[in-house]
């Protein structure tokens, strides 16, 4: 986050950035996803064929937003996240 705000004043952004906190993401049995254990990526899930809509809706699905995974496209977020999420302005 402090990074962001850095570039945005060497940019003289004129609004600050807004910052979405979401739940921690999470596989099958509910161990937090990193880079340390090897976590596949989204690369290598796009790579394998699936869409950034399924991969949108698997990411809402692991974190608690959707009861079960389906495709989400971009223009549903807003509507799918409700209050599930805070955004913060720095």
């Amino acid at each position: 986050t402090g990074r962001q705000l850095l570039l945005a004043r060497l940019l003289d952004e004129g609004t600050p950035p807004q910052f979405l906190h979401h739940p921690l993401v999470v596989n099958q049995q509910g161990k937090k996803l990193n880079k340390r254990d090897r976590a596949t990526g989204l690369q290598a899930l796009r790579d394998a064929g699936r869409s950034p809509a399924e991969l949108m809706g698997e990411g809402l699905f692991r974190t608690g937003v959707l009861e079960t995974p389906r495709p989400v496209e971009v223009g549903e977020l807003g509507r799918v996240l409700g209050g599930h999420l805070s955004l913060r302005r720095a």
